[in-house]
């Protein structure tokens, strides 16, 4: 039996870098009830990567991950791979002076299970294979496809996600209703998944929404479009992923198959709309759809937080995000769009933040936009302000940003919040950082303000070191043009 790559690997990942936001694991996080709600594969992985981001879990989920195998799989491989990981992992955690003894210990490799799960195995395919080759010589075509899926199964539960692809799509050509190509695009789309080939996904999503619209048939239907939204986000298709996400029917007895839940779905859909959506648009798709509410019910934060979005109550905002960033690490859909999705979400916040304000305070700014320091602020202001995302001046004497209202708004920023009320504590009076500006103009030649565009750079050390196109550059010096490197 051959498992994918993937399944093969045995990864460590604890030490890898992932944003600073992302802090020690929440204390009050409750195993038996995160794996409650998922089962199979989707368990299985997310239990492993639980283990190496979290030292005090480790072995407890590992050993709750040998117990999923065994009950819902075959795969002898994977079976011992796991095994191996958690023997490595708990010798590493020990050498790194981490590991917690759990009252659920490993438990000895099972031979016996290992040796029933590969006669199995290799006594059910035969059989299948067996039954195969009689419905082939009967020409009935529905035979024929009910061997293959039964096979596909077998190929499934054993791990071997390539082959049982392959199986389905032998089938597809023995399908003669929409029924029958649902079934089989279903099933499909679970091996896809558990490969974590999310464009295989989506490349039949045309087909599926065909026949949906064109047919009364609705089994299954909500949990198809979950995992084609959680493929669009997977791949980095956030607002796709999104305008799925704000479309799924709800209802409490949504299973989705093990692979995700519907408290998931609410996390997925509001870190989408936080990255791709305006505010306007995050209270008129999110918080006033009162489908995707009951979604978002499930954790009473993810409500307030993309409240305190939409009303520009940031530092609130910023932390309840952080106590979300600290989970999204062990989803096995989520953890690898981490460092991306909050780059956007930080451009996200800036946009909006400005929108409303004259001047801002960096000192302030930076915790609120989701930035570990002032210097990360400053440098993704300037990229912005360079690129001609926003239109503004940075003061790097008195670290302020003085925003140009005169220009036309970006296309991320919503002009129907003029009326909305803001912390008063960071909207700064724009008249004493014009003071501050006057002052620093008249100034020597080191105190200088130089501008680029829209952006004003302080020190001329400061404007030598940045990354900057120096052949086209052109710096006004009280006035007077220069072009690069004449002031210098």
């Amino acid at each position: 039996m051959e498992l994918t790559q993937s399944n093969k690997k045995l990864r460590f990942n604890y030490m890898n870098q992932t944003s600073s936001l992302i802090s020690s694991f929440p204390i009050t996080f409750c195993l038996e009830s995160y794996a409650s709600r998922y089962s199979a594969f989707a368990l299985i992985n997310r239990l492993a990567l639980l283990a190496e981001y979290c030292p005090r879990f480790a072995q407890a989920s590992l050993a709750l991950a040998l117990l999923e195998i065994k009950k819902t799989t075959i795969g002898s491989s994977l079976y011992a791979d796991t095994h191996k990981r958690a023997l490595f992992l708990k010798e590493r955690y020990i050498e790194l002076g981490i590991y917690q003894q759990d009252p659920a210990p490993i438990e000895d490799y099972d031979m016996n299970w290992v040796s029933n799960a590969d006669e199995t195995y290799k006594t059910d395919i035969q059989k299948l294979e067996s039954d195969l080759n009689i419905f082939k010589a009967s020409l009935v075509k529905n035979s024929v496809r009910i061997g293959l899926i039964d096979i596909a199964n077998l190929y499934y539960r054993a791990g071997d996600f390539s082959s049982a692809s392959k199986t389905l799509q032998r089938a597809e050509e023995c399908c003669v209703d929409f029924s029958q190509l649902l079934e089989m695009y279903y099933l499909t789309t679970k091996v896809f998944i558990s490969s974590e080939l999310y464009k295989a996904v989506l490349s039949n999503f045309k087909k599926v929404d065909s026949i949906y619209t064109s047919s009364k048939i609705t089994e299954n239907k909500t949990s198809f479009y979950a995992f084609f939204a959680i493929s669009s986000m997977a791949s980095g298709a956030y607002r796709q992923a999104l305008d799925q996400f704000i479309k799924l029917d709800y209802s409490e007895l949504n299973s989705f198959d093990g692979f995700t839940c519907n408290l998931d779905i609410g996390i997925y859909g509001a870190f989408c709309a936080l990255a791709t959506a305006s505010r306007a648009e995050i209270k008129s798709l999110l918080l006033e759809n009162k489908n995707f509410v009951q979604y978002l019910d499930h954790d009473s934060n993810l409500y307030d937080m993309l409240n305190y979005f939409y009303n520009g109550s940031y530092s609130k905002f910023s932390q309840l995000l952080e106590q979300k960033l600290a989970t999204l690490v062990i989803d096995i859909f989520f953890h690898k769009q981490i460092n991306i999705i909050l780059k956007m979400i930080q451009k996200n916040i800036i946009i909006h933040y400005i929108q409303p304000r004259i001047t801002a305070d960096l000192q302030i700014m930076y915790k609120c936009c989701l930035f570990d320091s002032v210097q990360a602020l400053e440098n993704e202001l300037i990229c912005m302000i360079s690129s001609k995302v926003i239109y503004a001046r940075l003061d790097l004497v008195t670290y302020h940003l003085e925003i140009d209202t005169t220009q036309p708004e970006t296309s991320a920023a919503s002009s129907t919040f003029q009326d909305k009320d803001f912390d008063s504590n960071i909207d700064n009076k724009l008249n004493i950082v014009q003071k501050q500006i006057k002052e620093s103009k008249t100034s020597n030649l080191t105190g200088t303000l130089y501008t680029l565009d829209s952006l004003l750079i302080c020190n001329e050390q400061l404007a030598i070191n940045r990354e900057l196109n120096k052949n086209n550059i052109c710096f006004k010096i009280n006035n007077l043009k220069l072009k690069w490197p004449d002031f210098l």
